[in-house]
């Protein structure tokens, strides 16, 4: 086993605490740039450190978990959307939920895919190249 550069060891510090931090603030607020923020350091790890793939998968879906419990204003403003891009007039009231499936779906596949892919590419690299 071949030792690992401390240089890349150091990049997969500050990947993984970068995407620990936008991360968390993608889930508190729920705004798209964080997340892709989040979803792009994820990719930079597992580049650099490959087995990482099921941690940052993990903490993809603990942190789409709680996108799903999004503060109060967000599904407030979710709602309005709502009710505004429907014809019929509609209480507000019933598109707030305590917990929403669809954003932590969607907030899962926006912070995993760029790691999966990445693992993939690598995999494919990997495998092309001892041909």
């Amino acid at each position: 086993m071949s030792a690992v550069p401390v240089t890349v060891l150091v990049a997969a510090v500050v990947c993984g605490v970068l995407a620990l931090v936008a991360g968390v603030v993608f889930a508190r607020s729920a705004v798209v740039v964080p997340g892709t923020a989040a979803a792009g350091s994820g990719a930079v790890l597992v580049a650099l450190v490959p087995p990482a793939l099921p941690g940052v998968v993990l903490a993809a879906g603990i942190l789409a978990a709680l996108v799903g419990l999004a503060p109060a204003w967000v599904r407030r403003e979710e709602a309005l959307a709502a009710v505004r891009s429907v014809a019929a007039p509609a209480d507000v009231g019933r598109w707030l939920g305590r917990w929403r499936v669809d954003r932590a779906f969607a907030a899962f596949l926006v912070l995993a895919f760029p790691a999966v892919a990445t693992a993939a590419a690598v995999a494919f690299h990997t495998w092309a190249t001892s041909r």
